[in-house]
């Protein structure tokens, strides 16, 4: 989407208030002396509305590029936003998990080492029984 359309300039518009032109007093002036001022003058404005006409779409792509980059960076700050925001919630998911697999270890960890303490009592009760047997 173009935010400012370049735009060409094909005169000047006066910025006097005189009714009368740059050129009216050109009339009493000698011949060489009326065209050395009229070639100056058309110089003049070429100049000026090449200068314009160079500026003007200058200014438009610079501003349009200002906003398509003004537009992108706010749309790579959210992705960038909501791609942390899935990388929290992942890390925070996975060390819960990591807790409650941790949990689970530990209570059957408690479990099996009391199963390992009554064998152990088991068998000394019958090493016991044995040895008491063959006497």
């Amino acid at each position: 989407m173009i935010a400012r359309e370049p735009y060409w300039v094909t005169q000047k518009w006066s910025e006097t208030l005189t009714p009368f032109t740059e050129g009216a007093l050109d009339k009493f002036l000698p011949s060489s002396v009326r065209t050395a001022r009229l070639k100056r003058r058309l110089v003049a404005q070429v100049d000026e509305l090449v200068q314009r006409n160079v500026e003007n779409p200058r200014w438009a792509t610079l501003q349009n590029l200002d906003v398509a980059f003004r537009r992108f960076e706010a749309w790579f700050d959210d992705r960038l936003a909501e791609t942390i925001e899935a990388t929290r919630g992942a890390t925070d998911a996975a060390l819960l998990k990591r807790c409650e697999h941790a949990d689970r270890v530990r209570d059957d960890f408690a479990r099996l080492w009391q199963g390992a303490k009554l064998l152990t009592t088991i068998r000394e009760e019958l090493n016991y029984s044995a040895a008491a047997s063959a006497e």
